[in-house]
């Protein structure tokens, strides 16, 4: 992938700047990772890229059971309703012909998710029946109690009840599940719920409808922090209440991102930002120092929308405190004094209150050996040009 300049189309496709858009972000991933950044989280092509073999199992009627299991083998975890979903989307397929053909045998002769929602309750209910489920309603909600997956009935129905099928007629069950809980339930999404909720908002996002994507995410979040307990003090540790297509930590951070950008054209998103990033900073306090300073980042922003200027300016200037030896804390207050990224979170200009801030975090970055190059060009700019209004 290309090199992008600070000046250049962000490559997210917002149609801003990349110093206006995901720059402060990806540096911050960087910081964290020491890796490039990844967008949007996992991609069907990626994930078919490394699940060609189980998807082409799973075409020729490997259950969906079976390759959770061989998944978590190799020390790689994908729910059973992923898997589905994958299975019957053609794009999964990537450049592969074969793969394709294997997919679209797969959506002709397998139970899939769109054929099991297409069905009456009825109609489910009585396959159900013919494969052996003693299912009713009222049992339904009891097994229901307790769970947070409507996968997981299925394996109550194999384990409690004489099921009469096998194979890709297995993977009825699971879907069964997954549909008879939305439509019984639908006031208590179930994981796989939230899973097609994140997915549908990255649709809405890559269709310019950010805000629409938003406020499905605000509802998805809604839903998760009630599920987090607080020993939860890292996004891994999440996993036992929300495990699907996308990892927790790849979409938060995505749903801040969204956030700031909707925030910029109606004050309402900035002020989910807020309770928002504050939620997030108050559950997951053990997360690393970069995670930590790019959330407190994104609040400043938030505030900064809100008029709330004392708290914005509390919070970036707590952070040299709280965080030392991390250099984006020096940053974050160096490009709020020099208006580095005008309009997001600016206190009084004062470039030379910027360039003392920069020469602290140059003098961390000399001791880390880490973004040593962002400093110098921001300090190169600054001292250029002695002021710090950029062209937008």
């Amino acid at each position: 992938m290309a090199k992008l300049g600070r000046n250049d189309l962000c490559r997210c496709g917002s149609g801003r700047k990349y110093k206006k858009c995901c720059l402060s972000k990806d540096e911050a991933v960087r910081t964290t990772t020491g890796n490039a950044p990844v967008h949007d989280g996992l991609a069907p092509m990626q994930v078919s890229e490394g699940l060609g073999g189980i998807v082409h199992e799973l075409g020729g009627g490997l259950s969906n059971q079976a390759v959770s299991e061989m998944l978590g083998a190799r020390a790689v975890y994908i729910t059973p309703y992923t898997v589905a979903r994958i299975s019957e989307d053609p794009q999964s397929a990537g450049k592969s012909p074969e793969l394709r053909r294997i997919i679209e045998r797969g959506i002709r002769d397998r139970w899939t998710i769109k054929k099991v929602a297409e069905m009456t309750t009825e109609a489910i209910e009585a396959q159900l029946a013919a494969f052996g489920v003693e299912h009713s309603r009222e049992r339904f909600l009891t097994l229901a109690r307790g769970r947070n997956s409507a996968w997981t009935i299925s394996k109550a129905w194999l384990d409690q009840d004489r099921v009469k099928c096998s194979g890709k007629d297995e993977d009825f069950l699971g879907l069964a599940a997954c549909e008879l809980w939305k439509r019984l339930m639908p006031d208590q999404p179930s994981t796989e719920m939230l899973d097609d909720w994140m997915q549908e908002g990255y649709h809405l996002a890559e269709r310019d409808k950010e805000p629409e994507a938003c406020t499905m995410w605000w509802t998805v979040w809604r839903a998760l922090v009630s599920r987090f307990t607080s020993e939860m003090c890292k996004m891994n540790a999440v996993e036992e209440v929300f495990n699907g297509y996308q990892s927790v930590f790849n979409w938060s951070q995505d749903f801040e991102m969204h956030l700031g950008n909707a925030a910029r054209d109606d004050v309402r998103y900035a002020a989910i930002g807020r309770q928002y990033c504050t939620e997030w900073i108050a559950q997951f306090s053990d997360e690393d120092d970069g995670m930590q300073v790019s959330f407190r980042r994104a609040l400043a922003s938030f505030l900064f929308r809100l008029g709330e200027t004392d708290e914005m300016s509390a919070v970036l200037h707590r952070l040299p405190q709280e965080w030392p030896h991390n250099v984006w804390s020096y940053v974050a207050l160096a490009d709020a004094y020099s208006h580095f990224f005008s309009g997001e979170y600016d206190l009084p200009l004062d470039v030379g209150k910027a360039i003392g801030y920069l020469e602290q975090g140059l003098a961390e970055a000399a001791r880390s050996g880490r973004d040593r190059d962002v400093i110098e060009q921001r300090l190169a700019e600054l001292r250029k040009t002695g002021t710090a209004q950029h062209s937008r």
